[in-house]
């Protein structure tokens, strides 16, 4: 088993299918909600999560609030946002390997591929199409870096392997709204420069 940090602000939309997900494979779902104004809470709530309420800042001091701030029941943290979910071969991957890493004293983190949607279009180009991301370590080993923007998974020991299945960034919101996030991270990324 591993537990699972998933971050959220108004992500009623999202945050059924991410937790579903995870479930097969978590025992120890953890919430980290920015005062969502919408229903997340409330649909979060129906399923056994933990739910903790911080002020947002940023993606990657938010994920570090609650690596030093909530104790984890599990030897493993997989990071996931709310519009992210496992595809069901990666949850039968985790199950699989992961128990044998375990034992591996040297492997700390594991990256997964992630595979995004826009406008509900899989991108298959541009770069885009298959990102390999450290998503998944063991704990007291990896936090986030400390950045506005672009923020990743750092391992602060160890080895990396890599999973050969994906996981899914998939917005359900509109153009607008992702024109109105996407301003936001250049602001963000500006000041940050």
């Amino acid at each position: 088993m591993l537990s699972v940090i998933i971050l959220t602000y108004n992500e009623e939309k999202h945050i059924n299918r991410s937790i579903k997900s995870v479930l097969k494979i978590s025992n120890d779902v953890i919430v980290v909600d920015s005062f969502s104004t919408d229903k997340t809470i409330q649909f979060a709530s129906k399923f056994k999560v933990r739910i903790f309420k911080n002020k947002f800042v940023n993606q990657g001091q938010q994920f570090n609030w609650a690596l030093n701030n909530i104790k984890v029941k599990n030897n493993w943290i997989l990071r996931l946002d709310a519009d992210e979910y496992l595809s069901k071969k990666l949850v039968m991957e985790i199950k699989k390997k992961l128990p044998k890493i375990n034992l591996n004293k040297d492997i700390n983190g594991i990256c997964l591929i992630r595979k995004q949607f826009f406008l509900r279009k899989l991108i298959r180009f541009g770069g885009r199409g298959k990102l390999i991301m450290l998503r998944l370590f063991r704990k007291n080993y990896g936090m986030s870096e400390n950045r506005l923007m672009d923020e990743h998974i750092m391992l602060k020991k160890g080895k990396i392997l890599k999973f050969k299945n994906f996981f899914y960034d998939d917005n359900f919101n509109d153009l607008e709204n992702f024109k109105e996030k996407h301003k936001r991270y250049a602001k963000r990324e500006a000041k940050q420069y």
